[in-house]
């Protein structure tokens, strides 16, 4: 796993200033035909808060400023998935299967070995309080 630029922290006056998500693999590297498992190490600090994960394949050249106050750290028109981190705090459509703060992502049979996904978790606590990881990159194994 490989970081690269700034997190965008939680501003000063929301409940979780000065935090930012922090991606990490509990179950280790993505595996062709496997499923990965990512988590915001700092999920607990803002348990009410809406995560969204995301996904791309392209190689990021700068972070790009968004209009809400975080720098995206992936290419938000490249981006190929987007997933909702766990949080029962917020979903109720039934009983989670992971922990709060869990992100499930599907590693397709064939993905080649060696490919770089590149992610960023963002973070929005109310209407207009967001936070954003740090960029993340690995390659998938076979």
């Amino acid at each position: 796993m490989n970081r690269y630029w700034s997190a965008t922290r939680f501003l000063p006056g929301a409940p979780s200033q000065g935090f930012a998500p922090r991606i990490a693999l509990p179950e280790g590297p993505p595996r062709s035909g496997q499923n990965l498992i990512l988590i915001d190490e700092n999920w607990w600090r803002y348990p009410t808060a809406l995560g969204i994960c995301y996904l791309s394949l392209t190689a990021p050249q700068a972070p790009v400023p968004d209009p809400l106050g975080f720098a995206w750290n992936v290419i938000p028109a490249s981006v190929l998935l987007q997933l909702v981190l766990v949080n029962p705090n917020v979903d109720a459509t039934g009983p989670a299967i992971y922990p709060a703060g869990h992100c499930v992502v599907p590693i397709p049979a064939g993905f080649p070995a060696g490919l770089p996904i590149f992610c960023q978790i963002v973070a929005q606590e109310g209407a207009s309080r967001f936070a954003a990881s740090r960029g993340t990159w690995f390659g998938v194994g076979g």
